[in-house]
């Protein structure tokens, strides 16, 4: 009697660890996951104050989603405002 080979489980990671190496059906859960920033780390990143940050928040100029108490940031979306109103011209034009 032949034996069966076992399909491996897609939400396991393959041994390899490099993302190229997957398709997406094997990906796991956690990859597919978005960034979330504190206060600080997101202040951090935008590199100003968790004062200028929350200021700006209160204005509703950055978003931001509540847990408990406590504020959180998407990294995609502090991106998305970074790059939303470039200024000035490119080199060489």
């Amino acid at each position: 009697m032949e034996k069966k080979a076992i399909c491996p489980n897609p939400l396991l990671p393959l041994p390899s660890d490099d993302p190229k190496d997957k398709t997406p059906a094997q990906l796991t859960l956690f990859e597919n996951l978005e960034k979330w920033l504190t206060t600080e780390e997101a202040a951090q990143y935008l590199r100003i104050s968790p004062k200028c940050l929350l200021n700006l928040t209160s204005q509703g100029k950055v978003r931001y989603y509540k847990l408990g108490r406590r504020n959180r940031f998407l990294l995609s979306e502090l991106k998305q405002l970074l790059l939303a109103q470039p200024r000035g011209g490119l080199y060489g034009n």
